[in-house]
This record gives structure tokens, C-alpha cells and sequence, in this order.
């Protein structure tokens, strides 16, 4: 499974839906909060690769 950007992975933990962002080598990036629907995890899915002209701004 090799990409340029890496890839989503969705599974599930406890019962409820997660999904995690993981690079080529396989190490995780980035990861959501758990969801009782995969419905609503892809959706999270969806507003993450939205956001990706969104400005970073210092805390």
C-alpha cells in the first residue's frame, strides 16, 4: 500500500470507531476520537482532509 501521502486506517476499539493517519513507513501521524458510528468517523475523515488549506496559528 504505498502512497505519496500516506493513507487513513479505520477500525474499530471498545466497541466504538477510530481512525488514525499513518505515513508510508507505517507510523502513525495523526489520530481522531472514537465514534459509535463509522458513518461519523469517515465524515471526521472527510473534515480533516478538508482542512488542509486551514491556517496554523501559534497557541
Amino acid at each position: 500500500m504505498a502512497t505519496t501521502t500516506g493513507y487513513y486506517e479505520v477500525y474499530r476499539s471498545g466497541g466504538q470507531w477510530r481512525w488514525r493517519f499513518k505515513a508510508n513507513n507505517h507510523e502513525i501521524i495523526a489520530h481522531g476520537e472514537s465514534y459509535w458510528n463509522k458513518s461519523d468517523c469517515l465524515n471526521a475523515i472527510g473534515l480533516v482532509k478538508g482542512s488542509y488549506n486551514a491556517p496554523v496559528y501559534d497557541a
